[in-house]
C-alpha cells in the first residue's frame, strides 16, 4: 500500500515517526504536535491516513486512539506493527545532572521506577513527544530528555543511560488509520477489529458475546471497555480477534455478535507486521 502523506507524531526522531517509515517507506510523512492532530487531518482528508500508537505493553491503551476509532468517528484500522519502545537518557552535557526530565507521559510511565531508582527526587515534566522532549532539551543544559536513539543524535544530545524502559518487553502496537466506512478485508489479513455496546440491564450479554467466538474456536487477543462518553455506566467493548472477516467462521461470529448487541462496529480487518 503507498499512500502520498502519513500523518504521525514529530517532531522528527518520534517512535511514531519511526513506526510510520517502516508501515510506509515510501510514502512522505507529515509531523503533527500530537495525536489528536494527526487523527484529525487523516480524518479529514489533509493526509492520506494516520500511524498512531493504540496500545503499550506496560502502560495499556490509547484513549485517544480507542475513541478516535468508535462511534461513528469514520476511521478503520488498515495496518498494525509492533515496535519495540527502547527509551535513552539524553542531555547536552553529561556532566551537568539534570534539573529536570522531560518526556511524553507515557514515557516517563514506562520509565517510572527507573527513573525513581536513578534520579530520585529529579523533577520530571510532560511534554507532546519524546522527540519534543529532545528538542527542549536541547536548548538547556540541566534538562534531560527520555527518547529515543535517534531523536538524541538529530539533536545533538548526549545518552546518559541507556535503556530506561522498566522492562526489556516494552513495545508498542501501532495502527494506520484511514477514513472510511469498513467494506472488505485488507490484503492478508490476519487480525479484526470489532467494537460493540452491550445492553447492561440483560444479564448474561457479555458471557453472550464471549460464547459466540469460544464455540468457534476464534482466539480473543484483546478485550476493553471504554464509556460511550453518553450515558453514565453504557460501555463500548473493544475486541481483537484472530482472523480474517474474509473467513466465513470469523463472519458467522460476527453476525451473532451483531444480533445481541445493541451496536456493532467492524474497525478494519488488516494485516500485522512485526520487527
Amino acid at each position: 500500500m503507498t499512500v502520498p502523506t502519513i500523518a504521525c507524531l514529530g517532531p522528527r526522531g518520534s517512535h511514531s515517526e519511526a513506526a510510520a517509515r517502516r508501515l510506509f517507506p515510501d510514502s512522505r510523512l507529515v509531523l503533527y504536535p500530537n495525536i489528536s492532530g494527526a487523527i484529525e487531518a487523516a480524518t479529514a482528508g489533509q493526509e492520506g491516513l494516520c500511524v498512531v500508537p493504540i496500545e503499550n505493553a506496560l502502560e495499556g491503551s490509547i484513549n485517544i486512539t480507542l475513541d478516535s476509532i468508535s462511534g461513528g468517528g469514520g476511521m478503520l484500522i488498515v495496518r498494525e506493527l509492533v515496535w519495540p519502545i527502547r527509551h535513552h537518557l539524553a542531555a547536552l552535557d553529561m556532566n551537568v545532572p539534570p534539573r529536570v526530565i522531560l518526556s511524553h507521559p507515557q514515557a516517563l510511565a514506562q520509565c517510572r521506577d527507573n527513573l525513581e531508582l536513578n534520579y530520585p527526587g529529579v523533577q520530571t515534566k510532560e511534554t507532546g513527544s519524546t522527540s519534543e522532549a529532545a528538542v527542549l532539551a536541547a536548548q538547556d543544559k540541566e534538562s534531560a530528555a527520555l527518547c529515543s536513539g535517534e531523536a538524541a543524535h538529530l539533536y545533538g544530545l548526549t545518552l546518559l543511560r541507556e535503556d530506561m524502559q522498566d522492562t526489556s518487553i516494552n513495545c508498542t502496537r501501532f495502527v494506520a488509520l484511514c477514513p472510511g466506512v469498513f467494506k472488505q478485508a485488507e490484503e492478508n489479513a490476519v487480525k479484526t477489529s470489532i467494537a460493540c455496546e452491550l445492553d447492561g440491564s440483560r444479564a448474561g450479554t457479555l458471557c453472550e458475546l464471549l460464547k459466540s467466538f469460544a464455540d468457534r474456536q476464534i482466539n480473543l487477543v484483546r478485550i476493553e471497555s471504554r464509556p460511550t462518553r453518553r450515558v453514565l455506566g453504557r460501555y463500548i467493548f473493544f475486541l481483537d480477534l484472530e482472523g480474517s472477516i474474509a473467513s466465513p467462521i470469523v463472519q458467522a461470529a460476527l453476525d451473532e455478535v451483531r444480533d445481541n448487541t445493541l451496536r456493532l462496529e467492524i474497525l478494519g480487518s488488516y494485516p500485522v507486521l512485526t520487527v
